[in-house]
């Protein structure tokens, strides 16, 4: 009975949070939703921490498995070198690099461009990231860039 009377009491205080944050002069849709370690959800005006970010659609799954993809491609291209081995374990790392990223584009199917734009304009970035050539890398850190603003998309309170 108490665990139920203190769940309406935080729901009410959101509600509440909410609107004074609207009336305050802030639009309602800079209000973000975030997963805290213990379950709990924190409102909060910044976009979710990496950690925070939760859901179980397709888009949400689809920004976990890119957002992995993004750091995992600097790392391999950061270890590319003009030696012939550096060069063979880099095609041999991003064989399984595009594996994964045939996995999202299973998932990309499954989601509305249009509703997600900037989903589509990460993965198409981390297609170039995928490449072992030096430039590569600037791809990988756009297709972050995108991600950014994709989960701060995800994550804003309807």
């Amino acid at each position: 009975m108490l665990k139920k009377t203190i769940m309406a009491m935080m729901a009410t205080l959101a509600i509440v949070a909410s609107s004074l944050v609207t009336m305050n002069g802030f639009a309602a849709d800079s209000i973000f939703r975030c997963k805290l370690p213990d379950g709990r959800y924190q409102y909060q005006q910044s976009p979710c921490s990496d950690e925070q970010i939760s859901g179980e659609t397709h888009a949400h799954k689809a920004w976990r498995k890119m957002r992995v993809l993004s750091i995992d491609g600097q790392k391999i291209l950061q270890r590319l070198g003009p030696d012939v081995e550096s060069i063979k374990q880099c095609k041999s790392d991003m064989r399984k690099f595009q594996g994964k990223l045939n996995d999202v584009n299973k998932l990309l199917r499954n989601i509305s461009q249009s509703e997600q734009p900037l989903l589509f304009k990460s993965y198409s970035y981390l297609q170039e990231c995928a490449e072992c050539r030096t430039s590569a890398a600037s791809s990988c850190q756009v297709a972050n860039r995108f991600l950014d603003d994709a989960m701060a998309n995800l994550m804003k309170v309807k």
